[in-house]
């Protein structure tokens, strides 16, 4: 089975994203995360890669920082503990990457520009609160680092 055959079998046309699947029921797991946008850095649909991107701007809505790890409507958002609610570099910069490259140049520069706002706020944190830019997890981080030094490459 193709990989694209793989995820349009994840996709959730009401999420706007891909789900995570149940392996013993077979169900889509109904948590909106950034696994599920992770994907647009694969060469998915380009009317895929658009409802992403319109995914992070509603989110946007309710953060200052992009991109949460969990959708901040869903009630187990919480925006410092780990993969439920904090922006990571690393996953910004692969999520704006895939966008940049299927044309959503206008959500990929929104990333881009709060990624880097976030480090001339916080530094160089494992990564950070999207509502506060609060740093979380270790203080300094290569591969937030990295991250950086592509963001401005670009």
């Amino acid at each position: 089975m193709s990989q694209l055959v793989a995820l349009d079998r994840l996709w959730s046309e009401e999420d706007g994203l891909y789900l995570c699947k149940e392996r013993t029921t077979g169900t889509l797991i109904d948590s909106a995360s950034i696994g599920g946008l992770l994907p647009a850095l694969a060469k998915i649909p380009p009317h895929r890669a658009e409802a992403i991107a319109r995914t992070i701007e509603r989110w946007s809505e309710k953060v200052k920082f992009i991109v949460p790890s969990q959708d901040p409507n869903d009630p187990r958002f919480e925006a410092k503990r780990y993969w439920r609610g904090p922006a990571w570099l690393v996953t910004n910069y692969m999520i704006a990457d895939g966008l940049l490259a299927s044309g959503e140049t206008t959500v990929a520069d929104h990333i881009r520009r709060s990624s880097l706002e976030l480090i001339t706020q916080s530094g160089f944190a494992e990564y950070y609160d999207p509502i506060t830019a609060e740093p979380c997890g270790g203080g300094r981080f290569t591969w937030t680092a990295a991250m950086v030094l592509e963001f401005l490459a670009e």
